[in-house]
C-alpha cells in the first residue's frame, strides 16, 4: 500500500489514541510509521493561520475538545480521456502525491480536496483534513524529500459512505473471494496465494500476523478492528508496476468481469480501512 495511504491511517490511529489519553500506544504507532516510512518526508497541519507537527496538531485537537478521529474517502468520479478511456479510480485515488498535472496545475484544491482525508469532530462541528503531497525542491542530498502538508479542506455536499466494521468485513471477504477464484480459474493463482487468501485468514482470525510490508499487527484497537485493518492492508493489490491492476485481464474476453471485481476490491479494501479506522469513534461530541 502507498506510503501516503499508510501515513493517513497510522496518524488518524495515534490521534485517536491521543485523544483518549493512551500516549504509550499513540508514540508506537508513529514508531512504527517511522520504520516503514524510512523518513523521507516532512509534516505539518495547517488551519490557514497556524502550523503544527504531528504532537502539537494533537494538543490542539484536545484543546478545542475534539472528540473523534476518523478518515474519510470519497471516490472520484472518473473522468474520459481525449481518447474516450476513463481511467478507473482503483488506479488513481489513492496517488496523494505530487498533486499536480502535467502542465504543472493542481489537481486538488480547498474545494476539491484529495479522495484520502482525516476528519476531526468537535462539539461545534467537523473539520476535514486534506493532505497535499509535495517534491521538495531543490532536491536536498540529505534528510526529507517530501513535503506533506494537511490542510482544513472545505467538505460541503460530500456525502460519506458510511459502513459498520461487520458490513466492511462482509463484503470484503466476498470481494476477496471472488477476485481468488478468478486469479485460480483464469491466472497462475500467484495473487491469491500471497494476497487474497492470507486476506481472507486475517478476517478469520486463522492468520495472527500481518503480512510483511503492510499495516503493524499491534495498532491499540480491539481484535475485529484490528483484522479487518489487516485483512484489507494484505488484500491491496493495487499500484504501478507489477501490481494486480498493472497486469490486465489474463484474455480480452474477461475484461469485462476482472473490471468488476477489481473495483469491486479495490472499493472494498478502501472502506475497510475506512470502517475499522473509524469504529467506535463518537458521533457527537458532549458540550465542554
Amino acid at each position: 500500500m502507498p506510503t501516503s495511504l499508510l501515513q493517513l491511517i497510522l496518524f488518524a490511529l495515534a490521534a485517536q489514541a491521543s485523544l483518549r489519553g493512551d500516549l504509550e500506544s499513540s508514540a508506537h504507532i508513529l514508531d512504527e510509521y517511522r520504520s516503514r516510512s524510512g523518513g523521507f518526508e516532512q509534516v505539518s497541519f495547517t488551519n490557514g493561520n497556524e502550523r503544527h507537527d504531528f504532537n502539537s496538531w494533537v494538543l490542539d485537537l484536545r484543546a478545542r475538545d475534539a472528540c473523534a478521529v476518523r478518515i474519510r474517502y470519497y471516490p472520484s468520479i472518473p473522468v474520459a480521456s481525449r481518447n474516450g478511456y476513463v481511467l478507473p479510480r482503483y488506479h488513481s485515488d489513492h496517488r496523494l502525491g505530487g498533486r499536480v498535472d502535467s502542465l504543472g496545475r493542481q489537481i486538488y484544491t480547498n474545494a476539491n480536496p484529495a479522495p484520502w482525508g482525516i476528519e476531526v469532530t468537535y462539539p461545534h462541528g467537523i473539520e476535514y483534513w486534506s493532505p497535499e503531497w509535495r517534491l521538495i525542491e531543490p532536491r536536498p542530498e540529505t534528510g526529507p524529500v517530501w513535503s506533506v502538508t494537511y490542510a482544513v479542506a472545505d467538505i460541503v455536499s460530500r456525502p460519506a459512505h458510511v459502513e459498520t466494521a461487520d458490513q466492511a468485513a462482509k463484503n470484503l471477504e466476498t470481494s476477496l473471494r471472488a477476485i481468488s477464484q478468478f486469479d485460480l480459474e483464469h491466472g497462475r493463482g500467484h495473487w491469491s496465494g500471497i494476497a487474497f487468501q492470507p486476506a481472507i485468514d486475517l478476517l478469520n482470525g486463522s492468520n495472527p500476523s500481518a503480512p510483511p510490508g503492510t499495516l503493524p499487527p499491534d495498532l491499540g484497537v480491539s481484535p475485529d478492528r484490528a483484522s479487518l485493518l489487516l485483512a484489507s492492508a494484505a488484500g491491496w493489490v493495487f499500484g504501478g508496476m507489477g501490481a494486480w491492476n498493472d497486469n490486465g485481464p489474463p484474455r480480452p474476453e474477461l475484461s469485462d468481469e476482472y473490471e468488476q471485481i477489481t473495483m469491486s476490491l479495490y472499493d472494498a479494501v478502501s472502506f475497510g480501512f475506512v470502517a475499522g479506522v473509524n469504529a467506535g469513534q463518537p458521533e457527537i461530541c458532549p458540550t465542554p
